[in-house]
């Protein structure tokens, strides 16, 4: 019996994934050598890195756009914005931008150039969307646009009025879109869904609260049948995608800032640093799993199976996996500024971008691979 044990726990070990550090650096050097590194670590990193063919397209706080060769550290190009960049997508060689000042840019990944902008006027902290060859873009005053992403012509428009616009919270989701179906939400606490391609409303929800704020504050996510919403005071709720009839509500799971749907499950977390697991057909909970209060965790981004987060607590500052069949923390990478934008996947890599602007590549299962971790031209 021992014999059999052993070579079961040898079983489980080969097959429980391990983590480790492959390489951070700092994407650019201070240009100021009197630099205050405290000062420089406090700035919130708002944009997710972007990885192909070994290059970098990073937005930094200091409204620099950049591509940067990943191996050698060059910087290829550099675009100034107007306002900080919040968040960057790629588009076949269209790198997309959007800024805090209301600006969309869509630049040349190879070269830096300027294909397009466009001047919203309004706060767009929201990811861009493209499908079938259009940017979806949503920005915190209510308005919803539809552009072609090749030459920036707008497509179409909708706009949802608030009469409460002075209570707004001021954080905005970013549409989902399933089956040319658009999905999103307004500060006002409305859900709707549009067509993508014309948008046209095809219907509108709203949950029934005296609650104040009740703006939706986070992207949707959905499987076939349902489709999740999130409200700063309201919570969870899940509607029937066919007719946007309500299905479940989770008020209790106010301010949630991360939201990952699959067929049978839902992963949120919340403000105040706990991290969910639900019933996607109930919404009852799986497991819940405490980060530490007031973490801030970033999105939930899905790994094999894991989920990855970036934090700013103190409990988990920085990096965590969790495991998502238990919730348990698989690893945690402790980086000492935190990270605001949530991580990305690239090649089965994590990469993520620390406030203060280092550039963070985690790999799985380390054994395998000759690379050791070593930090690369720190300044």
């Amino acid at each position: 019996m021992p014999t059999i044990l052993l070579a079961l726990n040898l079983l489980l070990a080969s097959i429980i994934p391990s983590y480790k550090l492959v390489f951070f650096y700092k994407i650019l050097p201070s240009n100021n050598q009197a630099l205050n590194i405290n000062f420089e670590l406090s700035r919130n990193e708002l944009c997710s890195p972007i990885i192909k063919n070994n290059i970098l397209y990073q937005g930094m706080y200091n409204n620099l756009i950049l591509a940067q060769d990943i191996k050698n550290k060059k910087v290829l190009w550099q675009y100034h914005t107007i306002g900080e960049p919040t968040n960057t997508i790629l588009y076949k060689d269209i790198l997309i931008i959007t800024t805090v000042k209301g600006y969309i840019y869509a630049l040349n990944s190879k070269n830096g150039g300027l294909i397009w902008s466009y001047n919203t006027q309004k706060e767009i902290l929201s990811m861009p969307v493209v499908k079938n060859g259009n940017v979806y873009i949503q920005t915190t005053l209510d308005t919803l646009y539809a552009f072609a992403a090749a030459d920036g012509s707008l497509i179409w428009q909708y706009s949802s009025k608030n009469i409460l616009e002075g209570l707004m919270v001021h954080l905005n989701p970013s549409p989902y879109i399933k089956n040319n179906v658009l999905y999103t939400g307004f500060s006002n606490g409305s859900a709707v869904a549009l067509d993508a391609v014309t948008g046209k409303l095809i219907w509108i929800k709203k949950p029934q609260t005296i609650k104040q704020l009740q703006d939706i504050i986070i992207t949707p996510g959905g499987n076939d049948q349902i489709v999740i919403f999130g409200s700063y005071d309201n919570g969870l709720f899940c509607l029937n995608k066919k007719d946007g009839n309500m299905v479940w509500e989770r008020r209790d799971l106010t301010r949630p800032i991360g939201l990952y749907v699959t067929d049978s499950a839902v992963y949120a977390a919340t403000a105040s640093g706990r991290v969910y697991r639900l019933d996607a057909r109930t919404g009852d909970t799986i497991w819940g799993t405490d980060l530490g209060h007031e973490s801030n965790p970033t999105n939930i981004v899905s790994f094999f199976n894991s989920i990855v987060i970036g934090t700013q607590g103190d409990k988990y500052k920085g990096i965590v996996i969790l495991d998502r069949d238990t919730g348990n923390v698989i690893k945690h990478f402790e980086v000492v500024s935190g990270v605001s934008a949530p991580p990305v996947i690239v090649d089965n890599n994590i990469y993520a971008v620390s406030n203060g602007g280092f550039l963070y590549c985690i790999e799985q299962n380390p054994v395998m691979s000759p690379h050791k971790a070593k930090c690369i031209s720190l300044f």
